[in-house]
C-alpha cells in the first residue's frame, strides 16, 4: 500500500473509540461501535469531499484499535463482516492480519471467508 498521511493524521476510528471508551464503554462495545461506522461508510463526507472506500479501508484497518483489538471483539458480527469486506476488496493488504486473526479468532476468520464470497471464487 502506498504511504499515506492518513496513518500520520488523527484517525477517525481511533478517536471514536477514544470517546466511547472516555463515556464509559467497555472496549469491546467501542470497538463494535468502530467496525459498524466502518461497515457504515463513515467517516461523514467533509465539506464537498467525500472519502473514498479505499481511503475509509485505509483508515480502519491501519487504526489502532483494530491494529490492538482483543480475541473477543474479533467474533462479534461487526468485526467478523468487516473482515469479510477486507477479504473481498483487492487493493490494501495489512501484512500480517489474516494470520493473527486465524491464530487468535479461527472461527471469526472462517465465517469472513465464507460471508466474503471468497469460498465461491
Amino acid at each position: 500500500m502506498e504511504a499515506s498521511n492518513n496513518t500520520t493524521q488523527r484517525n477517525y476510528y481511533d478517536d471514536l473509540a477514544a470517546r466511547a471508551m472516555d463515556n464509559g464503554l467497555p472496549l469491546d462495545v467501542a470497538i463494535e461501535r468502530v467496525a459498524n461506522a466502518y461497515l457504515d461508510g463513515k467517516p461523514a463526507p467533509q465539506g464537498k469531499r467525500k472519502l473514498e472506500r479505499k481511503e475509509r479501508d485505509g483508515l480502519f484497518w491501519l487504526s489502532r484499535t483494530v491494529k490492538d483489538c482483543p480475541t473477543s471483539a474479533w467474533s462479534t458480527e461487526p468485526m467478523v463482516l468487516a473482515l469479510a469486506r477486507y477479504l473481498s476488496q483487492e487493493h490494501l493488504a495489512v501484512e500480517g492480519l489474516i494470520n493473527a486473526v486465524a491464530q487468535i479468532a479461527p472461527d471469526a476468520l472462517i465465517r469472513a471467508v465464507r460471508y466474503s464470497g471468497l469460498v465461491l471464487n
